[in-house]
Formats: C-alpha cells, sequence, structure tokens
C-alpha cells in the first residue's frame, strides 16, 4: 500500500519539481510523482475497503457485542455489502435491489 507514503512524498516530491535546479532531477521526480498517484488510484477500491474494514473494526470493539470469531464473519459481510453497492450507478434503484437480495 502506497497511500500512507505519497502524504510524506508529495511535498517533497513538489519541491523537487518546483525548485530543483537539474532539470532530470525534476522529470524523475514528476515521473515518481505520476507513478505514486496511478499507483493509488488504480488501487482505489482495496484502500476504501482496507479504510471501511478498519472502520467497522474500531466501532465494534468498543462497543464489545460480539466474540471474535462471530465479529470476522460479519464484518467481512458487511464489507462485501458495501462493495458491492459501491459498483453500481447512484441512482438506478433496480440494480441496488437485485445486488442486495443475492447478499441478503
Amino acid at each position: 500500500d502506497v497511500g500512507p507514503f505519497l502524504a510524506q512524498l508529495k511535498p517533497l516530491l513538489d519541491k523537487i519539481i518546483d525548485e530543483a535546479s537539474d532539470p532530470d532531477l525534476r522529470n524523475v521526480a514528476s515521473r515518481v510523482k505520476s507513478s505514486l498517484e496511478k499507483t493509488i488510484a488504480a488501487d482505489a477500491p482495496g484502500i476504501a475497503k482496507r479504510a471501511l474494514r478498519a472502520a467497522i473494526v474500531d466501532f465494534e470493539e468498543a462497543a464489545d457485542a460480539a466474540p471474535a470469531a462471530v465479529r470476522e464473519v460479519y464484518i467481512n459481510y458487511i464489507v462485501s455489502v458495501c462493495q458491492a453497492l459501491g459498483q453500481l450507478p447512484p441512482k438506478d434503484e433496480g440494480s441496488w435491489l437485485t445486488r442486495l437480495t443475492g447478499l441478503l
């Protein structure tokens, strides 16, 4: 996962791109930044899935509502439902209903 690195590297890369006197160095920094951004964009579903799962786990652990084995099952289920819904156009109720029916 390169997401955390981009937050740290982007300001440094931007500074190199804007201020370095060597054009080759500016070019390399620009390519690195572009490559990192493309990698993150390609993994957007994975990043969203991990963030959603982490939020659910944090909430569930704070509530301490279920044993760990049960918690894993329903957290995975919630994440899969959210992913399925996230892949549909926002106003296509028929597709949402069809997708949800298969998961319920």
